[in-house]
């Protein structure tokens, strides 16, 4: 796999991709709706990198990571600029201990936070996790207009709809 050495690393990455694509397709999408996703340390180092771009990322998805970043500074941090809804997905009980302190520093910042807990589920994306995240997405994109396609997207079951995707490129466009 690829790591990236640190979240600093990390988030110089998520300021070229968004740089790049503000620059090719800010007309054709809506740049301050997107969801940040992340998974074990992609969510930790995620969590840490998109703190101070709140009004890129407004809406975080941190499966298995991320739940030990969020002091009450860098919560306050995410909300100053623009941060909005975090959902943690937990499927280990160490995550679903400690992810509650997380939510409350979020909620006490103005964040909007949740947590979804996949008992016995492991340190996995897939399978009970998967469901989980499936599950609290609605929750996460509730408060954006913009999004709804991708909201009643998630109304069907995916298994069910051939050939279509959550991950089209018609998702998330204007």
């Amino acid at each position: 796999g690829y790591y990236y050495p640190d979240h600093l690393a990390l988030g110089r990455e998520l300021s070229g991709a968004h740089a790049a694509l503000s620059e090719l397709h800010a007309d054709r999408l809506f740049m301050n709706q997107a969801v940040y996703a992340g998974y074990s340390q992609g969510a930790s180092m995620g969590a840490l990198a998109v703190a101070e771009h709140g009004d890129w990322f407004p809406r975080l998805l941190l499966g298995e990571g991320g739940f030990d970043a969020w002091s009450g500074a860098l919560a306050k941090q995410y909300a100053r600029t623009g941060g909005r809804r975090v959902l943690f997905v937990c499927g280990t009980e160490r995550c679903q201990k400690r992810a509650p302190q997380s939510v409350s520093s979020l909620r006490h910042s103005g964040v909007a936070a949740e947590l979804l807990y996949a008992r016995g589920a492991g340190h996995r994306p897939d399978g009970p996790v998967a469901d989980k995240v499936r599950e609290g997405l609605r929750w996460l994109l509730d408060d954006s207009p913009e999004l709804s396609l991708v909201r009643s997207g998630l109304a069907t079951n995916p298994a069910t709809q051939e050939g279509r995707s959550l991950a089209s490129p018609a998702v998330g466009a204007k």
